[in-house]
């Protein structure tokens, strides 16, 4: 059932979901709590499917997951979940509505198992802009990561998808300090084809970002970044 979660057809790995689904609703929550933890890592990838349902199902079924935890598993599930907080936060980007609606109560529900009052407000509050420095601020430390998780948005086929995930990443070089030299190359060869998007706004946030990436007083005087980029994002 897992590898074809990993290789199956979209209909089929749909198939398998909501097996999964019924299957975990009928046991006892101590041995459902032990399986949703080894599942969410099935699940990252569907969240980027082409086919909306799939997305939809998969990240409704993270939400439920997390409600599925109990004792020792609970702090398991707290390390993995982080691992799909940004998936999420550009999930809110999506065009399909229902899709976008699933990963705002995803998110809620991680804000939930790791007791993140901030997050789970700015959400209820439907503060939404603020999430990404949410993220930032609860965990600099994970900066490269959030960077290496955003970077494959940046070719999503929808404009509202790479416009966040070029927002978010405008966030984080704000710590260019802290980052080698190799991830700012990273960051520039994959922002620069951006400039010429078709969507006039992320061709233009992109540029915006690459300039300011490509400024001397960037590799320099790194203080000088921050002041720069507070001018491009909020």
């Amino acid at each position: 059932m897992m590898k074809i979660l990993q290789v199956g057809s979209e209909d089929a790995k749909m198939k398998i979901l909501l097996a999964l689904q019924n299957v975990l609703r009928q046991l006892k929550k101590s041995k459902a709590s032990f399986i949703a933890v080894q599942l969410v890592g099935r699940l990252l990838p569907l969240f980027d499917s082409e086919c909306s349902e799939l997305r939809e199902l998969s990240i409704r079924m993270l939400a439920e997951l997390l409600q599925l935890v109990v004792g020792r598993d609970e702090k398991r599930m707290r390390k993995e979940v982080w691992r799909a907080l940004v998936p999420l936060l550009f999930r809110m980007s999506d065009q399909v509505p229902s899709v976008a609606k699933a990963s705002r109560e995803a998110l809620l529900a991680a804000a939930e198992l790791l007791k993140w009052k901030t997050l789970k407000h700015l959400l209820q509050r439907e503060r939404l802009w603020e999430l990404g420095a949410c993220l930032l601020q609860k965990s600099r430390s994970r900066a490269e990561d959030f960077i290496h998780q955003s970077l494959p948005y940046l070719q999503d086929p929808q404009a509202n998808v790479r416009l966040a995930a070029v927002r978010f990443i405008g966030l984080i070089t704000r710590r260019l300090r802290e980052q080698t030299t190799d991830s700012q190359a990273d960051i520039l060869s994959a922002l620069q084809p951006l400039e010429n998007d078709w969507d006039i706004s992320v061709s233009s946030l992109a540029a915006r970002t690459t300039s300011i990436l490509r400024s001397p007083c960037v590799q320099q005087r790194p203080r000088g970044l921050l002041r720069a980029l507070r001018c491009c994002w909020p």
